[in-house]
């Protein structure tokens, strides 16, 4: 009990899990929270140090409770986390430049690929199968035999995305406000937001409340 709370030492914001692709969830850990947006909102970077990527992988299924624990921990020893996570934000930067421009109908750069195959060659380990409340889910185990091992997955998702994946299927939520994406599953292409109860919400409401003024004009 007391190692799970050292986890969670400070209070932070939550993280988004709205890509439908591990690599774009990792994405999502940068976005404009209130100037990259016509409105001139400030970026938050949910990601600030060593701590807060072993807690994102944490969350995100990546590593289990205990493991992100020993991660953290071990990051936090020396100057091996602040390498880490120097790269790790990098790789994120990277990533960001393709999902951008893959939503915006830009090929992929091979300086992308590279990247990714680059992560791919340090990713020592295996994958287990893990018993969940309601089913089971597969849980990438590091060896950690290289600095990188608990980001390879990410990078492992991106070349899933890539060779796999239909990407005119990845979008930015359509508020023009938010900056956040999403790997669009829906059967007819229809998803326009990060999520309804958030965005898809306010949007809605501000097309109601423009539909009522011009009435009253």
């Amino acid at each position: 009990m007391e190692k799970e709370a050292s986890l969670e030492r400070e209070a932070k914001p939550g993280f988004y899990f709205v890509g439908n692709y591990l690599c774009v969830d990792f994405v999502n850990t940068r976005h404009a929270e209130d100037g990259e947006t016509p409105s001139g909102r400030v970026v938050e970077d949910l990601l600030e140090g060593p701590w807060d990527l072993a807690r994102w992988l944490r969350e995100a299924g990546v590593l289990g409770p205990l493991e992100a624990e020993e991660t953290a921990e071990r990051w936090g020893e020396g100057p091996e986390g602040e390498r880490v996570f120097r790269r790790s934000i990098g790789f994120r930067d990277c990533l960001r430049d393709m999902v951008e421009g893959v939503a915006e109908g830009r090929t992929v750069r091979q300086e992308a690929i590279e990247e990714i195959n680059g992560m791919l060659r340090e990713r020592p380990g295996y994958t287990q199968v893990v018993q969940t409340g309601d089913g089971f889910e597969g849980r990438f185990v590091a060896e950690h035999d290289g600095a990188m091992d608990e980001i390879s997955p990410v990078a492992e998702s991106a070349a899933e995305l890539l060779a796999g994946g239909d990407l005119s299927r990845l979008k930015k939520c359509e508020n023009p406000e938010c900056t956040l994406h999403f790997y669009d599953t829906s059967k007819n292409r229809s998803r326009r937001w990060c999520s309804m109860t958030s965005c898809g919400n306010v949007m809605k409401a501000r097309a109601h409340y423009r539909r009522h003024r011009r009435q009253r004009i």
